[in-house]
């Protein structure tokens, strides 16, 4: 797919392995999840009974064909996002990484283009206790030192900070009811990677990726948020460089 590609995000979570899940998670649905491909879990839906494990084979071979070289890298290896982000750079291509734990310290090795932690990931991949802005900062200095371009930390409510090219900013939003912030990070991300792909400034990207957040902690629904209702979002975000 990178020969189609002009950006890569890399968002959440990795599935557990098999051996992880294997006899102790139920799907609800009569039978033991070992892997959870969207057509598994609607085809049980509809059906309401266990799947046969030779269809849930199936549809994991069609996601990572076994005669694939890519199917060597395996759903639960914890290095997966890294080596994702190696095969988009040897393409020149940008990766944005969005995880936690293990995935995430696995890939900030690969050097990924962006990555948007918020702070407790911060603390658990570099080791260190933040305790302010500055701690912060220099927080970010390490990850550019591992060949990390841009660096844009999240404030929850408070915003964001950001680094980029030896400039530093802060970013911060003003009346805004936080209704249900969940989704909002991926709101973020999302809207960061239309200003890149668009080739906006850094500072446009940094409004344009904070007013969706707050647009989507606006609302009830998670990821409810129009086009409109982030461009009225827009004039209530500052970014001042630090």
């Amino acid at each position: 797919m990178l020969s189609q590609t002009e950006l890569v995000v890399l968002s959440g979570s990795i599935p557990p392995s098999e051996e992880e899940i294997a006899g102790t998670v139920s799907t609800g649905m009569g039978g033991t999840a070992h892997f959870y491909p969207l057509e598994h879990i609607s085809f049980a839906d509809k059906l309401g009974r266990k799947i046969p494990d030779g269809k849930e084979r199936r549809a994991v071979e069609h996601i990572f064909p076994m005669d694939h070289p890519s199917a060597q890298v395996g759903l639960s290896q914890r290095d997966i996002y890294a080596e994702m982000i190696k095969l988009a750079r040897e393409k020149e291509i940008r990766v944005i990484l969005d995880s936690h734990g293990e995935p995430f310290r696995q890939g900030l090795k690969a050097a990924p283009f962006l990555i948007k932690p918020n702070v407790r990931e911060t603390e658990q991949a570099l080791g260190l206790t933040v305790r302010d802005e500055e701690d912060l900062f220099g927080a970010m200095r390490l990850y550019h030192e591992m060949g990390i371009e841009w660096v844009v930390q999240s404030l929850g409510k408070g915003g964001a900070l950001a680094s980029f090219a030896g400039k530093r900013w802060r970013i911060t939003v003003s009346q805004v009811p936080v209704v249900n912030p969940v989704g909002s990070g991926d709101a973020m991300v999302g809207a960061l990677a239309v200003g890149i792909a668009r080739n906006l400034a850094a500072k446009e990207c940094l409004r344009l990726g904070v007013a969706a957040g707050a647009a989507n902690a606006a609302m009830w629904d998670a990821a409810s948020c129009s086009r409109e209702d982030i461009k009225k979002m827009l004039p209530q975000v500052a970014v001042e460089e630090v």
